[in-house]
């Protein structure tokens, strides 16, 4: 089935998203979505098979003890190129050494695979600088909570020219403004959900994690936290989130399987939510996958969650 893309008026959806390369595929089924949505995406992002300490997904780092997995792997970052894709790849994790990274250049040059983007922590920005010159540089969401004031002190000391914007900042247009004002461009991480105001992923992790949702919890209904932390496809086309200011969307998908990334990418291009909700429930992760919400989705209403997006936005939103 193709996908029928409703235009929205700042932004084409054409050469817009940043994927993550998912291993639960075979390489016929991905080379039947890249002729399908490659014309969508600008980028996959991926980590290398070079063990643990690359890997922020624990499925991601199973999936390449396996040999037929690494060996698509490869197959698979060809193909990216010869669709016309850009590679992102990704030095996100805390523990990586000089050798990692150093290791990293050796199988990528080894293997004839030349990628075009780095996303990375800045504490690994020398070591990237050193071993990746030519590379363009992305700020990883993983860095934890980018404010105003940080942001500056980035750009005034090193020369990252892409920011991954996602969290508290989902809906923050002036903070948008400001970074294109200052000639960076946006990444946007549209539907990872996680919670608003936590810096935490780089030290405190999965617990740290489920302890601010469990604190949220407290003085909000899940589905209150769902639509704060969520965002549908209308926002993108009513005002609520400035796309002029965007360059690119990053979907968080890596740990799911292509007819996941699929659905992401067909409601967002077509603007249609309820269908996907009709059909399964779990489809509420499309908009936003924080794992805490998994267990609520069969007993959300969509209605509900569009009344909570109305008091949040300050506006009447029309939901396809």
């Amino acid at each position: 089935m193709s996908v029928k893309e409703v235009k929205c008026d700042n932004l084409s959806f054409e050469k817009r998203f940043n994927v993550g390369l998912t291993l639960d595929t075979n390489i016929t089924e991905f080379n039947a979505f890249l002729d399908e949505y490659g014309k969508y995406i600008y980028s996959f992002f991926f980590s290398l098979p070079l063990g643990s300490a690359f890997q922020t997904r624990n499925a991601v780092n199973r999936q390449f003890s396996f040999k037929k997995k690494e060996k698509l792997f490869w197959q698979m970052l060809f193909s990216i190129k010869s669709h016309g894709i850009r590679l992102e790849l990704l030095f996100n994790t805390a523990s990586l050494t000089e050798e990692n990274i150093s290791d990293s250049k050796a199988l990528l040059e080894k293997k004839g695979v030349q990628v075009d983007s780095v996303c990375f922590l800045l504490t690994h920005y020398p070591l990237v600088k050193k071993y990746f010159p030519h590379c363009e540089y992305v700020f990883s969401y993983n860095n934890g909570d980018i404010c105003k004031t940080r942001f500056n002190e980035i750009i005034s000391s090193t020369d990252i020219g892409t920011f991954v914007v996602g969290g508290a900042y989902i809906r923050d247009n002036e903070f948008f403004k400001e970074i294109k004002s200052k000639g960076k461009k946006i990444i946007y991480l549209i539907n990872n959900g996680c919670s608003f105001h936590c810096a935490t992923c780089p030290k405190g992790g999965k617990k740290a994690c489920k302890a601010l949702f469990n604190e949220n919890k407290k003085s909000y209904s899940v589905s209150y936290l769902y639509a704060l932390q969520s965002v549908f496809p209308c926002e993108l086309r009513n005002g609520t989130i400035k796309t002029e200011y965007l360059d690119y969307i990053k979907i968080s998908n890596r740990s799911s399987n292509l007819k996941y990334a699929k659905g992401v990418i067909e409601s967002y291009v077509s603007g249609k939510v309820r269908k996907f909700i009709k059909f399964n429930k779990f489809n509420y992760s499309y908009w936003g996958r924080l794992g805490h919400f998994w267990k609520y989705f069969p007993f959300m209403r969509l209605n509900k969650i569009i009344e909570y997006k109305k008091q949040i936005l300050g506006r009447d939103i029309t939901v396809e």
